[in-house]
Formats: structure tokens, C-alpha cells, sequence
């Protein structure tokens, strides 16, 4: 499984390193409080890409476990210090005219939020229950879609594919962050 995005990694000179193993996974699950979703996992037992601006899952130092852990928050964060920025979702009901008002409600909706892991750079998969993992790229306040799933992920980010050819019609609907595009 993954082999074209293995290929595409390994001809855009990613390091690749082994797949993690049980007991890694379970240190990431004790350190982090995660379990990687599904695909995600079989990913990352294949193969550990280590270069260029994924991350190191492998590496438990105190210095890159705070920093794994503020890249699973930042994105919050953000959200929460840029609220007022945020555009309104109109499945949220009826935009309050009053702005602290407007961004009490977006602020309100963040706990519910599913975290976000980082796969690379800026682009994140929602750890939630799904059928279908997409992938976000998450900027500040800007959120799209960059794959409709790992593979399309890869495609899009290393291969020929078009972030603009996504499909968004078909790509299943992330709590909170779909709700931001």
C-alpha cells in the first residue's frame, strides 16, 4: 500500500527511513495522547520520510516533543487569536452583527474541534472518526483541502496533480475545519 507516494517521495530525494514499529507507536500514543488515524499509521509503518519539512515522529527528545506538540496546537491557537478573521460558515445560523459576539461563537466552537497531526509543512490530517482522511493545509485561518485522502495527498504535493483538480464535492466533511473553507 502507498507504493506511488513511496516512489514519488524517493524520486523528489525524500529521506526515507524504516516504517515505525509497535512499541513506537505506542510511545507516540503515551507522549502525545494520539493514535495516528488509519491511514496515516499504515503510512507511517511503511516508511518514515525524514527530510525536507516532514517530521520526526522517531525522535522522543524534549525538544522535538515540544515541538510536535505546539504543531498539533498551533493550529488552534491561531484560530483562536484570528477569530475575528475567520469567514463565517453559513451553517452556523445567522452571522452576529456584533463582533465580539461574532468571535465569542467561533472561539466557542474550537474545543469541539478534532486535533489536527502534521504530515508536512503545513498540511495536517484531522484526528477523528472518518471513512476518508483528508488532507488540510492550514495556514493561519486559511484552511483547504490538499488531497481528498494520503495517496491524492502525495499526488498533489509531489506528484503532477493539481491541488485545483480536488473533487471538494466528494471529500468527506471534517468537524469545525471543513466548516472554515
Amino acid at each position: 500500500m502507498y507504493e506511488k507516494a513511496i516512489r514519488l517521495l524517493e524520486q523528489r530525494g525524500i529521506q526515507l527511513t524504516r516504517g515505525l514499529n509497535q512499541a513506537e507507536l505506542d510511545r507516540i500514543r503515551e507522549v502525545y495522547g494520539i493514535e495516528f488515524p488509519e491511514p496515516l499509521k499504515v503510512f507511517f509503518q511503511s516508511v518514515l520520510p525524514m527530510s525536507d519539512a516532514f517530521y520526526d515522529w522517531r525522535d522522543f527528545s524534549e525538544s522535538n516533543i515540544s515541538f510536535l506538540k505546539e504543531l498539533m496546537e498551533s493550529p488552534l491557537k491561531k484560530i483562536y487569536d484570528w477569530a475575528g478573521e475567520v469567514y463565517w460558515c453559513d451553517d452556523w445560523g445567522d452571522e452576529p452583527e456584533d463582533e465580539a459576539k461574532r468571535v465569542a461563537f467561533i472561539r466557542g466552537k474550537i474545543p469541539d474541534a478534532p486535533r489536527l497531526i502534521p504530515i508536512y509543512s503545513h498540511r495536517y490530517m484531522p484526528l477523528c472518526s472518518l471513512e476518508n482522511y483528508p488532507v488540510l493545509s492550514v495556514h493561519g485561518v486559511d484552511v483547504i483541502y490538499y488531497g481528498g485522502n494520503l495517496e491524492e495527498y502525495f499526488n498533489i504535493e509531489f506528484g503532477d496533480q493539481k491541488q485545483s483538480s480536488l473533487d471538494i464535492a466528494h471529500i468527506e466533511y471534517v468537524p469545525f475545519w471543513s466548516d472554515l473553507m
